[in-house]
């Protein structure tokens, strides 16, 4: 099982921190996006050196886009997996970038840029990744209110 140091370490970082531990030894983790730095830099200390991908997921009803950041850990000693979810609003999604951290994180953020509008602040390029560059900046296929073709968004 996972040692409570983790969750005491995040709990030290963000008093507001919510944990549910899943299956497959994951840890879910819900924090302030504001603390999404100092909680994966001290982490990454623990181990946690690698990411596998950031999701996103646009909940419209609340007027809020979700990230979650899946990062893991070689040690036999603790979970490998932790879930990091950070809430942004809606309109105007920003947060800053974790590449400084866990440089993986590139390739992500941009596809999280493409697919839902997040704005990654210090970002070296963020940019189109799987639509044409010549899409207008105001189209995410992934957002629920996405109506259009991809190919009508482009700019003439």
């Amino acid at each position: 099982m996972m040692s409570e140091s983790i969750k005491e370490l995040i709990l030290s970082l963000d008093s507001n921190a919510k944990f549910k531990d899943g299956k497959d030894n994951r840890l879910w983790v819900a924090i302030e996006s504001d603390k999404l730095k100092i909680v994966l830099e001290r982490l990454k200390d623990k181990g946690y050196n690698y990411i596998s991908a950031i999701s996103g997921l646009d909940q419209i009803q609340n007027g809020k886009i979700l990230l979650l950041y899946h990062i893991m850990n070689d040690s036999p000693r603790e979970y490998p997996y932790i879930t990091i979810r950070i809430e942004l609003p809606r309109e105007d999604p920003k947060v800053s970038s974790i590449h400084d951290i866990l440089p993986g994180a590139l390739l992500h953020e941009n596809e999280v840029f493409d697919m839902f509008g997040v704005n990654f602040i210090g970002h070296p390029n963020l940019g189109r990744l799987l639509l044409p560059e010549n899409v207008r900046g105001d189209v995410h296929p992934l957002k629920k209110d996405f109506k259009d073709s991809v190919y009508e968004g482009m700019k003439k």
